[in-house]
């Protein structure tokens, strides 16, 4: 479970600073992380420099080329693309070294660890491994002198992109990685080693919660409400302005005519999310589907790996995931409903960091076989480790700067009027005077409520500050393990100087409408005497009143006392 928000994933490690000696041992590894858009290759050194300065530094050059799925783009043009990914690479790598002292340094390449799309099944993989042996042929001899390819041939690993996403975005090998781009793939290993894959059967059999399946399912219900009969959206004018066509029929060309690829019409999908984050109903809906359909996917790769004890680490990667409906925590809200122990994050690095991991592994485990001395991947993996305890410590600082950032886009400046922020006319009238907030009502509200639930012996966690529709998220450990939770409550709180009506945000009444009754109102009257807690579960129930003025909903004290749940 998040203890704060969730913030966008981080690029890859920085490339080392300076050292403060001249003492390099430049014995490296490649991640290369292969797309239906684009490839990357990152060098990565498998030692570390004994300057304390480049302690937690490992990543020495990185390329980008073409996209490198070969089932899109053909094999000649993914080889293409990983060869000058890789050179790419390498001249920043020895441009980077060159820089640092007076004299050329060699650059010794020792393993290689291919993460590709397209890339499942073992003729995938043979199809590829013919791409490297024919690099592993070229490459040597075109490489500068300062660079040895010693490459021998168990070091050459070849997986798909799933892996390295999983990787990359923990930082190990264990837990699961649900990926939604352009399509949808939910892949997961355990601690034994066992894996497990579902979806990643592309646009037409598969990719359900991908951005394709999110554009198309837009663009069905634009033309179902102009039809007349689908409900009326938001989306038959948004993509009339957008896609710049003079009526919704031109959809037609858009998806028939144009020549347009899976990955155009998979742009289309933000349309569908900004409309859903304005309130229209139908985008809300389809970005909803969207979320069951990556829930049950990732809810089957759950049951299959992990136990009711284990606390996987779930990581979210692709574009989906930074839709403006916020679907990552409507995914995570969802999730955690089945599974109250699980951590949802955005990655902690690229995936081809992940691939550059899974290439040291691999040099770790061929010289245990051998009976080779030499330090290894132990103390390697402990820099790493030690890395991402450092850039999540960063991670802490720039929360606050990019909490208020998080709902922003940048685009071109746009005049649209101007306004004048009044307090409410009738703030002191009696009916409103009481719903007007007050820190030192709320805080004892809150306090109250944190009280009253740990009496329980439930643990509570406050996630005030994320804007998430509710303040506190509040467990019932399992008897036996309380590490375990086997029930979750979703808990906003409201406070009251004496008695009297409460009002909901658009967001929080929004919230509660879509966890029903997994959401609890806890109203807390007479804070400012002696503080009287009420729970309500599922308090859309009650029959809020919209209040036009200012958007927010409120309900009578009468009907909060009479729907109180009695605690035993």
């Amino acid at each position: 479970m998040l203890e704060r928000p969730l913030l966008p994933p981080l690029p890859l490690p920085p490339l080392a600073p300076p050292p403060t000696t001249l003492e390099l041992i430049m014995d490296c590894v490649l991640g290369i992380d292969g797309g239906g858009s684009k490839t990357i290759c990152v060098v990565v050194s498998s030692h570390m420099p004994k300057a304390s300065s480049c302690t937690n530094r490992q990543v020495i050059g990185k390329g980008e080329a073409g996209a490198s799925n070969y089932q899109s783009v053909g094999i000649e043009a993914a080889k293409n693309s990983i060869e000058s990914a890789i050179y790419q690479a390498i001249q920043q790598s020895r441009d980077y070294l060159n820089h640092l002292v007076n004299h050329k340094n060699s650059l010794n390449i020792s393993a290689i660890c291919l993460g590709l799309a397209g890339v499942g099944r073992p003729k995938d993989i043979e199809i590829i491994r013919s791409i490297v042996t024919e690099l592993q042929g070229n490459l040597p001899q075109n490489l500068p002198t300062d660079v040895n390819w010693n490459i021998s041939p168990n070091n050459i690993i070849i997986c798909h992109d799933a892996l390295i996403a999983l990787v990359g975005g923990i930082g190990h090998d264990v837990g699961i990685a649900v990926a939604a781009g352009t399509g949808s793939i939910v892949y997961g290993r355990n601690q034994q080693g066992k894996t497990k894959r579902v979806g990643g059967w592309g646009y037409i059999l598969g990719d359900e919660g991908g951005a394709y399946k999110i554009a198309v399912a837009g663009m069905q219900a634009a033309l179902k409400a102009y039809d007349g009969r689908g409900e009326a959206t938001s989306l038959v004018e948004i993509f009339k302005e957008n896609l710049q066509l003079t009526t919704i029929e031109e959809l037609v060309e858009v998806v028939y005519r144009r020549g347009n690829s899976v990955t155009d019409i998979a742009a289309i999908a933000p349309l569908v999310h900004n409309a859903a984050k304005n309130g229209d109903v139908v985008a809300n809906h389809i970005i909803d589907e969207a979320v069951v359909e990556l829930v049950e996917a990732t809810t089957v790769v759950v049951h299959e790996l992990f136990s009711t004890e284990s606390s996987p680490e779930i990581v979210i990667v692709g574009s989906v995931w930074k839709g403006e409906s916020n679907i990552h925590l409507r995914f995570e809200q969802c999730l955690l409903k089945s599974f109250p122990q699980v951590k949802v994050i955005f990655p902690r690095y690229e995936p081809a960091f992940g691939a550059a991991l899974l290439a040291l592994k691999n040099i770790e485990l061929e010289q245990k076989e051998s009976g080779s001395k030499e330090p290894g991947l132990d103390g390697r993996l402990k820099q790493l480790e030690d890395r991402l305890f450092e850039l999540n410590a960063r991670l802490e600082q720039r929360q606050k700067e990019l909490l208020s950032e998080g709902s922003c886009t940048i685009t071109d400046i746009r005049h649209y009027g101007c306004a004048w922020v009044l307090p409410h006319p009738e703030r002191t009238s009696p009916e409103i005077a009481g719903m007007v907030s007050n820190e030192e009502i709320e805080r004892v509200a809150v306090d109250a409520v944190i009280a009253y639930e740990e009496a329980r012996g439930w643990k509570v966690v406050s996630v005030e500050k994320e804007n998430r529709g509710f303040d506190l998220i509040s467990r019932q450990p399992h008897p036996e393990d309380p590490e375990t939770a086997i029930a979750v409550r979703f808990i906003e709180v409201k406070g009251r100087s004496t008695v009297g009506q409460v009002a909901l945000t658009a967001n929080e009444y929004k919230t509660a409408e879509r966890l029903k009754q997994d959401y609890w109102l806890y109203v807390v009257f007479n804070c400012a005497e002696n503080p009287q807690v009420h729970p309500i579960n599922d308090p859309v129930k009650l029959g809020w009143e919209a209040i036009v003025k200012i958007e927010h909903y409120h309900v009578s004290a009468s009907k909060i006392l009479n729907a109180e749940i009695i605690e035993k």
